[in-house]
């Protein structure tokens, strides 16, 4: 058999639309809903705020599932940054 056991190429296929796959594509939809419906509760009286934040959550969940030079996702790599300094923070204030 030399290793071979048959298994097809397509077993890891990611299913895109539009060269997006819909996995990243339904988590940006889902920020931007959790974003208004949020935003809704906070910003009643101002108009200009209720509509520019779920966009600025949407912006951000785009960025966050680019990928990086490294070929992981821009959250995989806050992550990653995060976990390696467990015991070195720096205060922003």
């Amino acid at each position: 058999m030399n290793g071979n056991y048959g298994i097809p190429r397509d077993i890891y296929y990611v299913v895109k639309i539009a060269a997006v796959s819909v996995v990243k594509l339904g988590l940006v939809i889902a920020a931007t809903l959790m974003a208004f419906s949020i935003s809704t509760s906070l910003f009643v009286s101002n108009l200009w705020l209720l509509l520019l934040f779920p966009i600025n959550s949407a912006a951000i969940a785009i960025y966050l599932l680019l990928p990086t030079n490294g070929g992981k996702s821009n959250w995989q790599s806050f992550y990653l940054s995060l976990k390696r300094h467990k015991k070195f923070w720096i205060s922003l204030s």
